[in-house]
């Protein structure tokens, strides 16, 4: 059976999200919830529309995973006062420290993953990852 390589980096994809995941929930942190939280901890008081501009999701989406991490207090959404229609988000002491443990378990995974990659590896990886990137944003 022939073996496509984007195959290959999509179930290495789906391996890292299930490790994650599975490390994430122990911390009531949901899949959906890291690349949130760590967008807010830059882009504090961020609106709702910035942010789905951001994740590339469509507001309703934002919107629910926004309340559920509100309800766990991660975050705080209020109104824009200069725009009444607009809502923003703002990250919690509780949503920091879920960052960190976010970006220290991320950490951990891809020293795992490439324990025995020297640094010029990575760097000729990533160059590799940026240029099928770049093929693929073009249209076909």
């Amino acid at each position: 059976m022939k073996k496509y390589i984007l195959l290959k980096m999509i179930e290495i994809g789906k391996l890292h999200r299930n490790l994650c995941n599975s490390y994430f929930m122990k911390y009531n942190i949901s899949p959906s919830s890291p690349l949130i939280l760590e967008i807010l901890k830059e882009n504090d008081g961020i609106s709702m529309n910035e942010l789905a501009h951001l994740i590339k999701r469509d507001n309703g989406s934002i919107t629910s995973s926004i309340k559920t991490l509100e309800k766990k207090g991660f975050v705080i959404k209020t109104k824009d006062f200069k725009d009444k229609r607009s809502n923003l988000a703002f990250i919690t002491e509780k949503g920091k420290k879920a960052v960190e443990i976010i970006q220290s378990y991320h950490e951990e995974v891809e020293e795992k993953g490439f324990k025995d990659f020297t640094k010029e590896e990575k760097v000729t990886f990533l160059s590799y990852l940026n240029r099928i990137e770049k093929n693929l944003l073009q249209k076909i």
